[in-house]
């Protein structure tokens, strides 16, 4: 009798079968049974009849039901409602801390928990960050101990751990397709935004700075949005893809130039420096000549996109140069930020060792009260750092800045495992993940809120998700084989 051949997954190699395995668990998808969607469509359909009928609060306060129903259910559905959040800088009831997006947090973290308890799980996915994150929140419920303000220190530490809960939350679910779609969602929403603002900036003539909905937490989601486009731009393949692409990022831009934020678009520029850096360097090392391309492409057709708006629309924007190059406006906020800086030096001096206290750097007029004398900090009682080491260093004293930078060491390099990969048609994704987290320990120099409301989620959310894609990166074999490269030009391709 004859022996049976082997089938094809029998002969691959154990690198070949690790490499399937990894790749299918990055691409699972929650599916959904039939009977969900059919139910959504009902229950959709009811409260718009309703709403039609008797007003508008028959869908609002359903949808916010049906909402939080599924973030209890399926967690992962949750992060998306997060991400919706993050457009929304309102307060459900004044005077309180009771965000959309806290709320959501606290409802994604809870479902993901009982999720967890009924599937007859433990614990948490383990990082590299575990430890970091242990001491760094262990080192600020100690400085609560030398706290002014213990109440609004106690509300900082809360916060601080829903975000690390957060974290886990994020590497728990990630697959690479909610990773993709999490990042678009935020830029499809950040494209809306910002078309209108763009639409008000014009018709006030560039008098105005413009933020929208989301208020000022608008430039640093921005800043997020163009560092992946930009990743996405270097690596596609496809033209009329980035076309598209290109198209959003220049709309994003004049978003951007509509806030009128110097910090922000210091910080953009900056981040997009870095990863056209890193594309050139991957495409060097493999020899790959379209991320280089597209590179120069950028770099040039950003400029000749600069001068063909700034010819449109010259006088519009010579208001907007007048602002941001307005010595007089510029030295007050230099002002303001020195003073805050300093202000934060001396803070530390008190207590070098655990700092002040958790969250205290805003009391600054009731710890430092011969700080008054100066005539600047009549003008910034209340005001942040705008700088997240010197405001953890005054806070959380020398050991807490120790534990910051630990994390932040920790991130970089788990996320660095995402440039090693060879899969072309993923690079510009995991690019675009860890530009992302590299733009956010870049912006902890000049804004003070990395891991505090709108900005803290943001932060914690794609970092979770880089660091648990860039771990199950390093753990595939890197083969580097033909098929994984660039696909060769057909002539599809070169016409599109």
């Amino acid at each position: 009798m004859a022996a049976s051949r082997p089938s094809a997954r029998s002969r691959l190699t154990h690198g070949q079968k690790m490499e399937l395995a990894v790749g299918k668990s990055l691409s699972a998808e929650n599916t959904v049974p039939r009977q969900v969607w059919l139910s959504l469509i009902v229950v959709c359909s009811a409260m718009g009849t309703a709403a039609l009928a008797w007003g508008w609060l028959w869908i609002i306060v359903p949808l916010c039901l049906l909402a939080g129903l599924a973030c209890l259910v399926q967690p992962a559905w949750g992060l998306y409602l997060v991400v919706v959040c993050m457009f929304l800088p309102y307060r459900f009831l004044p005077d309180s801390q009771a965000y959309p997006i806290n709320v959501a947090i606290s409802l994604v973290i809870l479902g993901f928990w009982l999720q967890r308890v009924v599937a007859g799980k433990s614990g948490f996915s383990r990082t590299s960050l575990d430890v970091p994150f242990a001491i760094w929140l262990a080192i600020m419920a100690l400085s609560l101990t030398k706290t002014y303000d213990v109440a609004w220190g106690v509300i900082n530490l809360r916060y601080h751990i829903f975000l690390v809960l957060l974290f886990y939350v994020a590497v728990g679910s990630a697959t690479l397709k909610l990773s993709k779609r999490l990042v678009w969602l935020l830029i499809a929403i950040a494209s809306v935004i910002a078309a209108f603002n763009v639409a008000q900036f014009i018709a006030s003539g560039g008098s105005e700075r413009v933020f929208g909905l989301t208020r000022i937490y608008f430039s640093g989601l921005l800043t997020l949005t163009m560092v992946y486009l930009t990743a996405r731009i270097c690596f596609e393949p496809n033209n009329l893809r980035v076309s598209a692409i290109g198209a959003l990022l220049v709309l994003a831009a004049l978003g951007q130039i509509a806030n009128q934020s110097r910090g922000a678009m210091a910080i953009t520029i900056l981040g997009m420096l870095v990863v056209m850096i890193a594309a050139w360097r991957w495409g060097s090392r493999r020899d790959q000549w379209l991320p280089r391309r597209r590179v120069i492409h950028l770099a040039f057709g950003g400029l000749g996109v600069a001068i063909i708006v700034v010819i449109l629309a010259g006088p519009i924007f010579m208001h907007v140069y007048g602002r941001l190059l307005g010595y007089e406006r510029a030295a007050v906020t230099l002002n303001y930020r020195f003073f805050l800086w300093r202000t934060a030096w001396h803070a530390y001096l008190q207590n070098p060792i655990i700092g002040i206290g958790l969250g205290q750097a805003q009391l600054w007029d009731n710890l430092l009260p011969n700080v008054h004398l100066d005539p600047v900090g009549r003008m910034t009682v209340g005001l942040t750092v705008h700088n997240s080491f010197l405001g953890y260093l005054a806070e959380t004293g020398s050991v807490g800045i120790v534990a910051l930078l630990w994390v932040f060491g920790r991130m970089l390099r788990s996320t660095s495992t995402l440039l090693r990969t060879h899969r072309a048609d993923q690079i510009g994704h995991f690019v675009g993940l860890w530009g992302i987290v590299v733009i956010i320990i870049i912006r902890a120099f000049f804004e003070h809120d990395v891991f505090f409301s709108i900005a803290g989620a943001a932060t914690v959310l794609f970092s979770g998700l880089a660091v648990r894609l860039g771990s199950e990166t390093d753990r595939a074999p890197r083969t580097g084989g033909l098929e994984e490269k660039f696909p060769p030009a057909t002539p599809q391709s070169q016409q599109s």
